[in-house]
């Protein structure tokens, strides 16, 4: 019995036309979550393990500072003021 064959997972052009992983536009509405989204997310991570306040914060400095994971594992406290509410990231 033949293998299945493999699914393509790179874009590539047949005839002009495009073949392979479907564009952000036809799978999906947006490319953000709106602010009831991200709190209702937050929420949950909230009320789930141990450590469900760590996330939730890390889930909403994500998406209002538009931080990727690697910065939010880099932060450090000296680029935090929590007087002035403002954060120094590079």
């Amino acid at each position: 019995m033949p293998a299945a064959p493999k699914p393509v997972l790179r874009t590539v052009s047949k005839d002009g036309k495009r073949v392979g992983r479907p564009k952000n536009t036809d799978v999906r509405v947006r490319e953000h979550l709106m602010p009831g989204e991200v709190e209702a997310l937050a929420t949950a991570a909230k009320e789930r393990g141990r450590y469900g306040q760590r996330d939730a914060l890390a889930i909403r400095m994500a998406a209002r500072h538009g931080f990727r994971v690697s910065e939010l594992c880099e932060l450090r406290w000296d680029q935090v003021d929590l007087r002035r509410r403002t954060d120094w990231s590079t």
